[in-house]
């Protein structure tokens, strides 16, 4: 699971959050990884220090796995790259078959009670593994929806639209 800590700022830039090995928070805690690394490359000047920060970020079983790559004698961490580490992260805490995974999650996404932004988000994240059609997406989006917002598509809009035009209605 990741945990972020809006406190932890480092000269300007949020700190990567703290990966401890959960399936869904791998990509968005590679994705905080790699932004903060770029952001501040110059402090990172080598594989060794971007690796360094990496496993610093690591805790649990994430940790426990980078565990033997690291020397007890020098801190040394024996990977070619940060890319290494992170294929062993994949390899380990990746989902094997996300496109299969990501179908059922978004047949049975919905609404509920919460903010159209959070049911929007969850539907953002879940079509990034699915390759449909804007007509398929607007239809699983709007099938999604809560029963009071579609209630307000009944009276005051057609079902004619685009996915964009439906999700500013929304």
């Amino acid at each position: 699971m990741v945990q972020g800590n809006s406190n932890a700022v480092s000269k300007g830039f949020l700190y990567a959050p703290i990966f401890e090995g959960g399936k869904t928070d791998l990509c968005t805690w590679i994705i905080q990884l790699l932004n903060k690394l770029a952001t501040q490359s110059h402090w990172y000047l080598n594989d060794q220090a971007c690796l360094r920060y990496a496993v610093n970020r690591l805790s649990r079983a994430a940790l426990n796995l980078i565990c033997s790559y690291v020397s007890q004698n020098t801190g040394r961490i024996r990977f070619e790259s940060p890319n290494a580490l992170l294929d062993l992260l994949h390899q380990a805490f990746d989902d094997p078959d996300r496109t299969c995974t990501a179908n059922h999650e978004i047949w049975k996404l919905r609404q509920k009670i919460g903010t159209f932004t959070a049911y929007f988000g969850e539907f953002g994240r879940i079509m990034g593994d699915l390759n449909w059609k804007e007509e398929a997406q607007r239809e699983q989006l709007y099938e999604g929806l809560s029963d009071e917002i579609k209630d307000t598509f009944v009276t005051s809009h057609p079902r004619s639209y685009r996915l964009g035009h439906l999700i500013q209605i929304c």
